[in-house]
């Protein structure tokens, strides 16, 4: 209900408009996003063409992810270095998993002790990535769904 909402509608449509336009620099493959400051995340897709077509779908979501995030705290906007910091915080050598999610495509994961993950999409036949996602794991989300999977999984059995 409250993504219907007619302000709501008017702030993403002024944003929207804001930087519908991004999508339109040379050469760009992704994007790095922070809110109030605080870097939310970084995609990359091995082609224009398949940032392109995701693009309308992706600045929404962003927009209102930003708009959920209004009235918090705002620090100084960050730096390419610092972007680049984060993206470069998971190393090769940190915990990797795989998971071959059908007979083309497998999905890999690689993250750190400090929370920073790098999720990444390949194509099997070509051998090479078609998307990669650096987010940091909200640990406080993780902690609170466990709690309560325990205690769903406690009132069942009681």
């Amino acid at each position: 209900m409250a993504l219907e909402n007619k302000e709501l509608k008017k702030s993403k449509d002024a944003i929207y408009e804001k930087l519908k336009d991004l999508i339109n620099i040379p050469d760009a493959i992704g994007y790095a996003y922070a809110i109030n400051g605080e870097i939310y995340g970084v995609e990359i897709y091995n082609n224009k063409q398949l940032f392109a077509d995701l693009w309308d779908k992706i600045l929404e979501s962003v927009i209102v992810e930003a708009i959920s995030k209004e009235g918090e705290a705002v620090t100084a906007e960050k730096t390419k270095k610092e972007v680049l910091a984060y993206i470069n915080a998971v190393k090769i050598n940190d915990k990797k998993t795989a998971k071959k999610l059908n007979k083309a495509t497998n999905f890999k994961t690689i993250k750190n002790k400090k929370g920073n993950i790098v999720f990444s999409t390949e194509d099997l036949e070509k051998q090479k990535w078609i998307h990669k996602s650096y987010m940091k794991i909200d640990t406080a989300a993780v902690a609170q769904n466990e709690n309560l999977l325990q205690r769903n999984d406690t009132q069942k059995y009681e």
